[in-house]
């Protein structure tokens, strides 16, 4: 089997999006301050007296960087309220802060990204710091997730798209394929499988660029959207190949039931043909017997754990493509 995989080569988007702030009515002035919490993050945003905190570092058993660390440089830097608190994900390590920081200061609104409403950590975490539900501010994406989607399908579906003015999208059918996708409210994930050298560079420049621009006209925005460029990794034996499905598909909290991965592609729910799941059922069975390799996740959590970190960044070569000619003669638009 190794050798079928000559040319494979699986890209882990960690897309981060800076697209969240739309409860922002301050007119906010460029001025960030990075808080060193250790493992996970915090970062205050300041305009004039307003004040906005993105994630409050985390809390463990011995050691509470909300108490220890981001309550005295919020002192530090004047901070008397904080107008917004806006928590990316529920994992300890980003909102573990937030019962030490509630009891020292007056939070005007906590805001948090709508797939996160029903999470179990999440709420506790805000009952722990008695957040009245009437101050949480649930950030809908349903909508941007159901864009995202639309694109892969413009991109990948073997037939053409169009816009309104009968302008063929271009396509990448036959120089890449989808494998496996997890659509995360902060990030995105795609396997996929390229067929020559400059595809997964075109593909993502087309798909993000458009994401970007149907996002800022929606959301009356202008500018960057995403926080940084793509990071990937090759993918090099058939082991690797089956654990990265699995960890794209175990990213969601609530996996089972979540919509916003390719998992009901691979169960046989979901059916479409601008996704293959064929490269990676092939070492399976069943749909049973990949559902069952998603369940055995404790057996391979060290493995798991350094998927997360194991990426390495590909830059972009410097030929210039036939695609990104295209885009240097001033057609980014028509994307």
């Amino acid at each position: 089997m190794f050798g079928a995989l000559r040319g494979l080569l699986a890209v882990i988007c960690c897309v981060s999006v800076a697209a969240w702030l739309r409860c922002s009515k301050l007119e906010i002035e460029p001025k960030l301050s990075f808080i060193a919490v250790g493992q996970g993050d915090s970062a205050v945003l300041q305009s004039g007296s307003h004040t906005v905190l993105i994630d409050v570092g985390p809390r463990t058993d011995t050691f509470d960087a909300g108490e220890r660390i981001v309550v005295p440089e919020l002192y530090r830097l004047g901070v008397d309220s904080i107008d917004v608190v806006l928590l990316s994900h529920p994992d300890s390590d980003h909102v573990g802060g937030l019962p030490a920081i509630a009891k020292r200061f007056r939070i005007g609104v906590v805001c948090i990204p709508e797939g996160f409403r029903h999470n179990a950590d999440m709420l506790s975490w805000l009952s722990r710091a008695r957040i009245s539900p009437q101050n949480v501010f649930w950030l809908d994406g349903e909508a941007d997730f159901t864009v995202f989607i639309g694109l892969l399908k413009r991109y990948l579906s073997p037939k053409p798209s169009k816009s309104n003015t009968r302008h063929v999208y271009p396509s990448f059918v036959g120089r890449l394929e989808l494998l496996a996708y997890a659509l995360m409210p902060n990030h995105i994930h795609l396997f996929v499988y390229q067929h020559d050298q400059y595809a997964i560079r075109d593909f993502m420049r087309a798909l993000l660029t458009s994401y970007c621009m149907q996002y800022n006209k929606v959301h009356k925005r202008v500018g960057p959207l995403f926080q940084s460029r793509y990071r990937a990794s090759l993918i090099g034996d058939d082991a690797y190949l089956q654990h990265i499905s699995r960890y794209i598909h175990l990213n969601p909290h609530d996996w089972r039931e979540s919509d916003k991965t390719s998992l009901d592609f691979y169960l046989g729910k979901r059916h479409a043909d601008w996704i293959s799941t064929k490269r990676i059922m092939e070492y399976f069975s069943s749909s049973e017997n990949y559902l069952d390799f998603l369940e055995d996740y404790e057996d391979v959590k060290k493995m798991y754990d350094e998927i997360k970190w194991d990426l390495a960044t590909i830059e972009d070569p410097d030929p210039e493509s036939p695609y990104e000619r295209h885009l240097r003669q001033g057609r980014t638009l028509t994307q």
